[in-house]
């Protein structure tokens, strides 16, 4: 358990870095995460902010509810789409395997290691597209404390069961095709459906 526990501290401060470089690039990968929380945090706002006004209209014909059984699943399919990328990333194309695979860790840890780190990934994916839903319509609605507890059991266990179903289709693909062998195709692949994506949230 400390090597599944140190291995993914590791894992998670090094990012998609050589593990041998890492501690000289650790400062800067602070920095860059704090970036990019910040470039998110409009995108939070943003989210919130509909959730507020939609969360008021559906209140006029008692429908509020709908909020959450229309968020719910949306989430989950993006962070099923987001985990296939994500399972690709951390499981085939880090430069971490000739350096882990000398080391006294079983296969196990190191798997479980790495999809841990994974699911850290679509944590950070649900605290921008969930938390804000379930932050607002609590508060718009109201609800007890115990909303809220039902509200963080849900937030940890949406992306289990569409990360696992990722990782799975991964396997697949990668037993069947040579998408290891073209990773920067895969990374410009990648690049392009990221900008498409945003592409389409801002005409929304």
């Amino acid at each position: 358990m400390n090597k599944y526990i140190s291995l993914t501290k590791v894992l998670l401060k090094s990012g998609n870095s050589s593990l041998k470089t890492y501690k000289t690039k650790k400062y800067k990968g602070y920095l860059l995460t704090l970036l990019i929380v910040i470039a998110f945090l409009p995108l939070a706002g943003g989210l919130g902010t509909l959730t507020a006004r939609i969360f008021d209209i559906l209140l006029k014909i008692h429908q509020e509810g709908i909020v959450l059984g229309i968020s719910l699943p949306i989430v989950s399919s993006v962070i099923f789409f987001l985990g296939l990328f994500y399972v690709i990333s951390v499981f085939y194309f880090t430069k971490d395997i000739e350096t882990l695979l000398p080391l006294p860790l079983s296969p196990s840890t190191i798997v479980g290691a790495k999809f841990t780190l994974t699911m850290i990934y679509e944590y950070i994916t649900g605290l921008i597209l969930l938390l804000p839903v379930l932050l607002v319509f609590g508060f718009k609605n109201n609800e007890s404390i115990l909303y809220y507890i039902f509200a963080a059991v849900i937030f940890l266990m949406i992306p289990v069961a569409p990360l696992v179903l990722a990782s799975i289709i991964n396997m697949i693909i990668m037993r069947f095709t040579n998408i290891a062998k073209n990773k920067d195709r895969f990374r410009v692949l990648s690049g392009i459906i990221a900008i498409f994506m945003r592409a389409n949230y801002n005409s929304y």
